[in-house]
Order: C-alpha cells, then sequence, then structure tokens
C-alpha cells in the first residue's frame, strides 16, 4: 500500500508526461480505503451475497479467499502499468535509472526470499520450491529445462546464476552492470567508477559460487555459504545504491557530468 501511495504522489507531479492510458490505471489501483471496501464486498461474495457493501464476516478463510481476490486484480493492474512503461518510455538516461532502480529493488526481494525458504533445509523441500518457483514465476522454466523432480541445487542454478533468467539475481546484477557501463562518465577520472568498481565485484562474486556448495546444509541443517553469499551481496547492493546517488544525483556532480556535456535529456 505504501508503494501504491509513493507511485500515486510521484504521477501526479508528472500528470502531463503520463499517457491517458497509464492515468487509467492508477486510478484503478485503489488504496487504503478502497482496498478495505473491496475486501468487504469480495467477502459478501465469499458468503454468497449480492450486497456490495462492506461484510462483518470475519471468518478467516472466508476473508483471505477475499483477500487473495482483490489482491489477484491489483497484480493485473500493476502489470498493465510496468507493461505501458515499458512499452511507451523513451529510452533516455531517465529510462535507464528507472530501469537500475527496478533491478536494485528485485535484486533485495530476491535475496531476502530465497534467505526465507532455503538458508535452512527442510526435510522434505518440494512443495517448498515449488512455492518458490511460483513466487518467481519460473515454474515453467524449471520445468522446460530440467524435466526432473524439484531440487535444490537446479533451483539454486536458476534464481541464483541463470543470467538467461529474467527473475534471475545474476540476471539483475547483469542487467545493473550494463547499464551502469553505459551511464556518462567524468572523462577527467581515471579509471573505473565506484558504482562499477561494485557491480563488477558483487556480479563476480556470484559468477563464481559455487552451486552445488550452496545447495549442500551442515549438520544442524543449515546452508552457511549460501546464507554468507546472500548476506555480502545484500550488504554491496546499498554501497551501490549510494554510489550511484552520489554520482548522478547531487548537484555538484550533475553539474560537472550532464550540464557539462550537454545532455539535456537526463531528468528523470
Amino acid at each position: 500500500a505504501l508503494a501504491i501511495h509513493v507511485l500515486h504522489r510521484v504521477a501526479g507531479k508528472v500528470r502531463d508526461r503520463l499517457s491517458t492510458d497509464l492515468w487509467r490505471i492508477l486510478g484503478g489501483l485503489d488504496l487504503d480505503d478502497d482496498l478495505a471496501r473491496d475486501l468487504g464486498a469480495a467477502g459478501n461474495r465469499a458468503n454468497g451475497k449480492a450486497d456490495p457493501r462492506p461484510s462483518r464476516d470475519h471468518d478467516p478463510r472466508r476473508r483471505l479467499i477475499a483477500m487473495r481476490e482483490v489482491m489477484d486484480r491489483k497484480v493485473i493492474s500493476l502489470a498493465a502499468f510496468s507493461g505501458l512503461v515499458a512499452e511507451s518510455m523513451t529510452r533516455g538516461q531517465g529510462w535507464r535509472f528507472l530501469d537500475m532502480g527496478r533491478r536494485l529493488e528485485r535484486s533485495l526481494h530476491l535475496i531476502t526470499t530465497l534467505r526465507a525458504t532455503l538458508v535452512k533445509a527442510a526435510g522434505s523441500e518440494a512443495s517448498l520450491l515449488e512455492a518458490l518457483l511460483l513466487i518467481t514465476d519460473s515454474t515453467m522454466t524449471y520445468r522446460r529445462r530440467y524435466m526432473s523432480s524439484l531440487q535444490t541445487a537446479p533451483v539454486l542454478d536458476l534464481l541464483l546464476a541463470d543470467e538467461s533468467n529474467p527473475r534471475s539475481l545474476a540476471y539483475q546484477l547483469a542487467a545493473l552492470a550494463e547499464s551502469i557501463d553505459q551511464l556518462p562518465r567524468n572523462e577527467s577520472v581515471p579509471g573505473r567508477g565506484e558504482e562499477q568498481k561494485i557491480i563488477l565485484s558483487t556480479l563476480t562474486r556470484l559468477r563464481v559460487a559455487d552451486i552445488d556448495q550452496l545447495a549442500q546444509a551442515d549438520a544442524s541443517g543449515h546452508r552457511r555459504d549460501l546464507q554468507e553469499l546472500l548476506a555480502r551481496i545484500e550488504g554491496e547492493i546499498p554501497f551501490l545504491s549510494d554510489a550511484l546517488t552520489r554520482s548522478y544525483f547531487s548537484h555538484l556532480q550533475l553539474s560537472r557530468q550532464f550540464l557539462k556535456s550537454g545532455d539535456e535529456g537526463v531528468g528523470i
């Protein structure tokens, strides 16, 4: 809900740059009050009532079904919004920074998900691995590629190291590295910039990781190597974000790098 609040606030400041279709989708992303109303109406439908007014039924199962129905609609609206942005926004520096922000957030979300599900080995992980693939929208990719029962190492390979899978951590970091390399540079400073060094180090760390070793649990049932790798990468991502901010979002750096080069299309 907070992210949707922020999205509405930011969109309101650039209203003249948004298409009618984008604004219509934004209007369909209900906030807190509308979500509560939708949950109530969905709760009535779960109870077999036609009354659209909020339901007072607090049955946990029915409320869960109602919430899933509401959130399904929100996911569809968000997917439509993302698709329109991807197809309509010109590929300038503004687009590049938007995409980098998406990659940073997706990386952190995936790390959090993997740590919560796979760092502590379960007795039977088949259902857990299935849910993990479903969450990351990678079920069909796994089935097509491995054509075998669910196993931890192949799932980790797909979600961590596979740079051809747009949902993997390696894909996010590789996309970040490519975008960072295409950013304008201060030619008077030799060598790689701070953000280039961080993303190169982080991506290399992931590329050289031994997936089979990451999938191994110790006697206590913990995957220590996986936990350490995720923690290291998670710790480096904020440093990368801060480095980008210092290089491209301070007034001093902007005047040096963008205005001096005559780049008028950098603003987001």
